[in-house]
């Protein structure tokens, strides 16, 4: 990702271009003296472009921003960077441009975004799995819990049967937390 340097004139049209901002680009020197800057803006970002245009000729230095170019053979490309504004007479005169491609930085970007999201998918099926797997035997145990806690109190009725009184505690115990 090397810096690209540009020199815009108050007609906006290009007065400079480093070299490898014109190889980026596909344009020769000649080809990219006096082109205009705005034919280089992807359409979906006129209006951004024009916002900033306004924002410089006020005087504001736009440290950063993003934006897509078209290159010379249509294909897009993502880029960032800054703009400074020289004024002469309180008149816009140039903007400079240091921009920097980082197609392929949002590329990745995309990439991990979508590997993050597969990866919230496979967490949230593991979560649903074990879930199911967890419930399924607890509604066994639940449903036996209950039917013992059903039968329980004829058994307790026999006074020799503390343990039994302990057994039917245990089993609300697990029916109540079943329940949760």
């Amino acid at each position: 990702m090397r810096w690209r340097n540009f020199l815009r004139n108050a007609e906006g049209l290009i007065e400079y271009a480093n070299r490898t901002w014109r190889e980026t680009l596909g344009y020769d020197s000649d080809e990219m003296q006096h082109f205009p800057l705005q034919s280089l803006v992807h359409p979906n970002c006129l209006k951004a472009y024009s916002e900033i245009l306004s924002r410089i000729a006020r005087g504001e230095c736009i440290e950063t921003f993003s934006s897509k170019l078209v290159k010379k053979s249509g294909e897009t490309i993502d880029v960032e960077g800054r703009l400074t504004a020289t004024f002469q007479d309180d008149r816009l005169s140039k903007i400079r441009g240091i921009l920097r491609d980082v197609t392929e930085k949002k590329k990745q970007e995309a990439i991990n975004e979508l590997l993050r999201k597969k990866h919230l998918e496979g967490v949230q099926q593991t979560a649903v799995t074990l879930q199911h797997e967890i419930n399924n035997p607890l509604t066994v145990v639940t449903i036996n819990a209950e039917l013992v806690a059903l039968q329980l109190p004829s058994v307790i009725a026999d006074p020799t049967s503390k343990k039994l009184e302990d057994v039917e505690t245990s089993v609300q115990d697990i029916v109540e937390s079943a329940g949760r």
